[in-house]
């Protein structure tokens, strides 16, 4: 379980240090949205298909690949997602709203 959480947190770590930056200058917030949503659903979509190599015996630790991918992954799709609506929502606040909304 400590092995796909750390997949997890390389698949954030990455976007949010590498590609969000860059890319939300370069394609925009929505673009980015958009594409986060599209892999997140790509990547979960799927999930009980990830069953089928549950088999320790015949898969032994192969079978943790395809759950590192879609944990690395969906976090990385994440890392699109809910940072742009927190950008949204700043942007659509004036004044002292900021610091009701944002705690």
């Amino acid at each position: 379980i400590g092995f796909l959480q750390n997949a997890a947190g390389v698949g954030l770590m990455s976007t949010q240090l590498l590609l969000y930056p860059y890319l939300t200058q370069r394609l925009g917030f929505l673009y980015c949205f958009i594409g986060g949503c599209i892999l997140s659903l790509t990547v979960t979509l799927p999930f009980p298909f990830y069953s089928l190599m549950a088999d320790p015996d015949e898969f032994g630790a192969w079978r943790y690949v395809p759950l590192a991918m879609m944990m690395l992954l969906g976090q990385a799709a994440a890392g699109f997602c809910f940072p742009t609506m927190f950008v949204w929502i700043n942007r659509s606040l004036e004044g002292k709203d900021k610091g009701t909304w944002n705690g």
